[in-house]
């Protein structure tokens, strides 16, 4: 937790040499500034750390001070005391609190004496979650419930599958949308005989298979990044399935992006000039399309194919045969 306090203090009447004020429970001085400022001390007391700062001579008039406390970090808490610097000289003390949230985390106003709260929007913040108060008087107290919101998880997919004599081969472009918290790692079902498997995007470390995860056929691989992702990012895997000689049907699955709220998009299929492709039966879960229908940001690395077949993805969990 990092509270800057930038504050602005008129002194009249007669000059002081310093100003203090009691450090909150745990924090540490970062960085204290000003044109003003000579020097600053620590003093432990009854009260709790008292930090002084040391003028460079008697101070009249107006002076700006910057102050960088730091202090340990909160992922939940009920009635969280919001930290606040207080100067033990000013006869009045007046000012606007603002409270941004790391992303994941949710705020909730508990309880307030002393403060007003505000619109950010209409002070021209357009940061998600922030909280913003008017702070009316000192002392003055401030309690947060602090809450981690799940991330909310859109995926949009291009799969494409190459029918060639011996093989399916599969490139799946998938989409992400990822709101309210970042990610550092994916989930994705695939054919549990799929070879020659590879994930690739901005970030990705490592990919490897889950033990003991298969479902239906597919088998889960993690994905791993180098730092949590939020927003879009587009996440490819390509593999192939075999197909045995002189068969006369093979089946293309579907590829399933794990632990998200939902997914859709395209199919395609292109077939080797030598080989007629048709489908009997189509599967509830696709529906005819244009390959013109489908979005260009999903196209990573097959703007320049053809597809013989295209539909729309309404399920991910499909068998097209």
């Amino acid at each position: 937790t990092t509270l800057a306090d930038s504050f602005t203090v008129d002194i009249t009447r007669a000059g002081i040499f310093n100003l203090s004020f009691l450090m909150p429970a745990n924090f540490d001085v970062d960085s204290i500034s000003g044109a003003a400022l000579s020097q600053w001390t620590e003093l432990k007391t009854d009260a709790g750390r008292v930090i002084t700062l040391h003028l460079s001579g008697k101070t009249l008039g107006r002076q700006d001070f910057a102050i960088t406390l730091a202090g340990p970090g909160v992922k939940t808490a009920r009635g969280w005391k919001v930290p606040q610097v207080v100067l033990r000289e000013a006869n009045k003390q007046r000012g606007t609190l603002l409270i941004v949230p790391e992303q994941g985390m949710g705020l909730q106003t508990a309880t307030r004496e002393g403060y007003d709260q505000l619109d950010p929007q209409k002070s021209g913040i357009r940061l998600k979650g922030v909280l913003a108060f008017s702070l009316l008087q000192v002392p003055s107290t401030l309690t947060l419930d602090i809450d981690q919101v799940d991330p909310w998880i859109e995926v949009t997919s291009l799969q494409h599958a190459a029918v060639r004599e011996a093989q399916l081969k599969i490139t799946a472009n998938l989409l992400y949308q990822i709101k309210n918290a970042g990610l550092r790692a994916f989930r994705v079902f695939i054919p549990t005989n799929a070879q020659s498997v590879h994930f690739q995007g901005e970030q990705v470390s490592d990919f490897l298979k889950m033990t003991n995860a298969i479902t239906n056929g597919l088998q889960e691989w993690e994905v791993k990044l180098d730092r949590r992702v939020i927003g879009q990012y587009l996440l490819q895997v390509t593999y192939q399935t075999p197909i045995p000689a002189q068969a006369a049907e093979a089946a293309l699955a579907g590829v399933q992006a794990a632990e998200v709220n939902s997914q859709r998009g395209f199919v395609t299929v292109q077939s080797d000039p030598r080989l007629q492709v048709t489908v009997d039966h189509l599967p509830t879960a696709l529906q005819i399309a244009e390959w013109q229908s489908i979005p260009r940001n999903l196209e990573k690395d097959l703007a320049s194919v053809s597809a013989s077949l295209t539909y729309h993805l309404l399920d991910p969990a499909f068998q097209l045969p």
